[in-house]
């Protein structure tokens, strides 16, 4: 055998271990979602990445507020819904978040499917889909469903769910990018604690009792909810095949409870404010005319809810 052949042989034995520990490895990324998935899960196409995204940051060095400014530059790339739609929820967003204590700037998307649900993301974004605006009835009841994630945010639920996960990953450094796609893929999915959704629940109360609206808008959000995802309805409109985003929200807890809970509490805070006018909003929603941007209309207030 020649010095030629045994090499020929060395490198066939190399490479075949080379072969051989590629496919045993378990390659992993750093994160394990990638751009792709977040977007893909919402049925939607990358139409460009913003060379922001793509500094490569150490992961105690991304506070909350980065993480939303990165998370808004994925999401305008596809935000959905209509220009009028997008105009009235980012407009209630953020009256809903003026003077919080964290001070982010709010930003609201929308997001195109049937499926009625919010869902916040960590540095003050929240998600709104299509199908909770055909589902709500009133403005007061989407304020109400804002408030709660904002709710989310400000009482840190969000970015402490990400921290933590991030934590167990042991991740030391990622492309921002990356890291707002982990955070979205975590949230979509994630399902609080009964004990943080009681604390969104009691910050949107608060909201609304201090606000102009009908303290009857949480319950009676709670209620078209419920209705829309009660299994033994049998209309077309809810035999659908499943979606993460109505997956997420049926992982809420205790609807019923949640919904006859807070219309109790608007009943007592009517009997204490019997002559207080509050607005409803059922023409408000319908025209997508923000409470703050009209005159008053008589029709939309009253002192019964």
């Amino acid at each position: 055998m020649n010095l030629r052949t045994i090499a020929l042989l060395i490198l066939l034995a190399g490479g075949s271990l080379l072969v051989f520990a590629l496919t045993k490895a378990e390659i992993r990324l750093p994160f394990e979602s990638t751009l792709a998935p977040a977007f893909q899960i919402l049925g939607k196409p990358i139409k460009r990445v913003d060379r922001a995204l793509t500094r490569v940051l150490p992961i105690d060095e991304v506070d909350e507020a980065r993480y939303g400014e990165a998370i808004a530059l994925r999401y305008e790339s596809f935000n959905g819904g209509t220009e009028a739609d997008q105009a009235y929820v980012q407009s209630l967003i953020e009256t809903v978040a003026a003077g919080t204590q964290k001070g982010f700037r709010y930003r609201a998307f929308i997001v195109e499917t049937r499926s009625p649900n919010a869902f916040a993301l960590p540095g003050g974004v929240v998600v709104v889909t299509s199908g909770l605006l055909e589902t709500l009835k009133s403005e007061s009841e989407l304020v109400a469903v804002l408030a709660h994630e904002v709710g989310h945010v400000e009482l840190s639920h969000c970015i402490d769910a990400v921290r933590l996960e991030i934590a167990a990953k042991k991740i030391g450094a990622a492309p921002l990018g990356e890291i707002a796609d982990f955070a979205m893929n975590l949230m979509m999915r994630h399902s609080y604690s009964k004990t943080q959704e009681n604390e969104a629940d009691e910050y949107a109360w608060a909201y609304i009792k201090s606000s102009s609206y009908a303290p009857t808008g949480l319950g009676r959000s709670f209620r078209r909810l419920r209705t829309y995802y009660d299994p033994n309805r049998s209309d077309n409109e809810t035999q659908r095949a499943p979606h993460p985003v109505s997956e997420y929200f049926q992982s809420h807890p205790h609807l019923e409870f949640r919904e006859d809970k807070y219309l109790e509490r608007a009943k007592a805070w009517r009997k204490a404010h019997p002559d207080e006018e509050r607005c409803v909003g059922t023409a408000l929603l319908v025209a997508r005319t923000p409470l703050n941007t009209v005159t008053h209309d008589p029709s939309q207030w009253s002192t019964e809810d």
